[in-house]
């Protein structure tokens, strides 16, 4: 997965998105191009307890490339929300914001790429 991520980039693209296995997964910066390995889910018909936090990804693309990337951590927890994804806030969004910088780092160089706003650094 990483190297046809790293391919795609290295043949232009400026944004990879990767989905399927319904859970989250790390978020990369490679070339100063963001790679989102599984956004996890949005409107999907489980209860599952394993995909309770999820993501939407805001981006700004231009014709120069990505310019911009953020994170906004939801509830796809259908239990609760009934099949309704729902913003996290407070806490809560900081906790996915910490976890997502806890399983990036391995494929950032140890380093944190989300600030607290879930806002991407791309350096």
């Amino acid at each position: 997965q990483t190297f046809f991520a790293h391919k795609a980039i290295d043949f232009g693209a400026d944004l990879v998105l990767g989905h399927h296995p319904h859970v989250l997964q790390g978020l990369e910066v490679y070339k100063k191009k963001l790679i989102a390995y599984s956004l996890g889910n949005y409107v999907f018909g489980s209860y599952s307890n394993h995909a309770k936090d999820s993501m939407v990804l805001s981006v700004q693309l231009t014709s120069e490339g990505l310019l911009a990337a953020t994170v906004h951590p939801i509830s796809v927890h259908n239990a609760t929300v009934n099949f309704q994804p729902r913003l996290y806030y407070g806490k809560k969004k900081q906790a996915v914001i910490n976890y997502l910088n806890e399983i990036s780092l391995a494929l950032n160089n140890n380093s944190a790429i989300l600030n607290s706003n879930g806002n991407v650094i791309l350096e």
